[in-house]
């Protein structure tokens, strides 16, 4: 019979990040951890070994430090082998993952009205490896497509296989960095805006 846990709280500075954690975390990701923990209260708690190694939840830690939290809620798996704490970062992150349902997404982000410049975050940057596989359907005598023709803002798609894809938002990451642009937009006309000066 599986044993349920109860969290305790532990002081920020004594939890310790895997060195080797699989998982990457954007700043587009750990900002929206932050922002929805401000505005929803902690939902899932940070799980470790008897060291205080973290096993789920880096995110969450990173998340915390910008928040400045001083503690966090901790599931303690004092009895977890090194062997068990590797199997359990992997399955958590590969169990976690699955295949969206493409015709229900779509139909929340149509119907879906939320101040999403309050988690600081870009909602296209996040959702668009789903969003790249979303037609949505659109009458040519809608106004609001007539607005988008005929209007000042314009959308490119651009298709990429998945290693291309994590190749370009990694470095794409980093021209952001350098570059200090926050969206994707920005990036770009950035990065063109120096190949035409080069």
């Amino acid at each position: 019979m599986a044993t349920i846990q109860k969290p305790v709280m532990v002081p920020i500075d004594q939890l310790k990040p895997y060195e080797h954690n699989v998982k990457k975390h954007t700043k587009t990701q750990i900002d929206g951890i932050a922002e929805s923990i401000k505005r929803y209260g902690i939902y899932a708690p940070i799980v470790v070994d008897k060291d205080n190694n973290i096993v789920i939840g880096h995110g969450r830690l990173e998340a915390a430090k910008i928040l400045k939290l001083k503690e966090f809620p901790v599931i303690k798996h004092a009895n977890l082998s090194e062997q068990d704490a590797k199997a359990l970062r992997l399955l958590d992150n590969r169990i976690s993952e699955s295949d969206w349902d493409i015709d229900n997404l779509k139909h929340e982000l149509e119907n879906i009205q939320f101040p999403w410049e309050d988690f600081h975050i870009n909602f296209d940057d996040l959702y668009q490896p789903q969003l790249q596989n979303i037609a949505i359907d659109i009458d040519p005598t809608d106004q609001h497509m007539e607005s988008y023709l005929h209007g000042n803002i314009k959308q490119v798609t651009l298709i990429f296989s998945n290693d291309e894809f994590e190749k370009v938002m990694d470095r794409m990451e980093k021209a952001g960095k350098e570059l200090g642009a926050d969206s994707n937009t920005e990036i770009l006309i950035k990065l063109l805006d120096h190949y035409e000066s080069s």
